[in-house]
């Protein structure tokens, strides 16, 4: 049996988002596919889910053909913690 030995390597960026919106109520899980962060907020009726990016990164092919395939669920790509409580309060 075999584990993975490698983590998963997170944006310099998500800590701060992630500590900006619990601050805010919101409940955050850390996912490694499709996207970084499964957000929503206790008793909301929806959730979001982000993918975090640091200046410039770009989405992966894997990421692009997720978010071309789930155009009406709430997700977006932020690079701020100011975005990252928009597009929570937006759905949240």
């Amino acid at each position: 049996m075999s584990l993975n030995r490698f983590a998963k390597r997170r944006d310099a960026n998500e800590e701060e988002i992630v500590t900006a919106l619990l601050a805010e109520g919101f409940d955050v899980f850390k996912l490694d596919k499709p996207l970084d962060l499964l957000v929503w907020r206790k008793n909301g009726v929806a959730f979001a889910v982000l993918e975090v990016k640091n200046g410039e990164g770009r989405i992966t092919d894997d990421q692009d053909d997720f978010l071309r395939r789930t155009t009406g669920c709430p997700r977006a790509v932020v690079r701020t913690a100011e975005e990252a409580l928009a597009a929570a309060r937006q759905w949240c």
